[in-house]
């Protein structure tokens, strides 16, 4: 090892994209910020993988909700009320009420036209599918108690 201490040649360099798919995540962190023209304001997500082989990895996301241009500012609020819808908050007061609740995140693979390189990006959010609810009781005026689950500890299972 040279001077500096660091053998470049034992890191793998290469590109690991997202993998296309559906992926249960939460938003570790939503932001809104204004975007580098000045010309508006995105919502920016990091999306966090919560089980799965890709558990623990992270994605971000940047919906921009108002925008200079009309198609932009169409898309991104599109984006924004589909997450929020997957999620089941539709009108948040603060952008920390977007965190924390699980969703499907459905990746796809593109061309960027800027790069010529290929990136994952989010085609569409979805809420989880619900389990089907417990059989009901043949006895009229019998109802049948949830049982819970061993996995349910986490904080977004409530």
């Amino acid at each position: 090892m040279g001077v500096f201490g660091f053998d470049a040649s034992s890191v793998d360099t290469s590109s690991d994209l997202f993998p296309a798919g559906e992926h249960k995540v939460i938003a570790a962190e939503a932001v809104v910020d204004k975007n580098k023209a000045g010309t508006g304001q995105y919502l920016k997500l990091t999306l966090q993988c919560i089980e799965g082989r890709h558990q623990s990895r992270l994605h971000w996301q940047y919906h921009n909700f108002i925008h200079n241009n009309e198609t932009a500012q169409k898309i991104g609020q599109q984006q924004v009320a589909q997450f929020q819808e997957a999620i089941g908050v539709n009108d948040p007061e603060s952008v920390s009420e977007l965190c924390n609740k699980p969703l499907l995140m459905v990746i796809r693979h593109r061309i960027d036209k800027r790069t010529n390189e290929e990136r994952a990006e989010v085609a569409s959010y979805k809420p989880l599918r619900t389990t089907p609810a417990a059989a009901v009781s043949k006895t009229p005026g019998m109802t049948p108690e949830p049982v819970p689950s061993a996995s349910d500890s986490s904080p977004w299972s409530e």
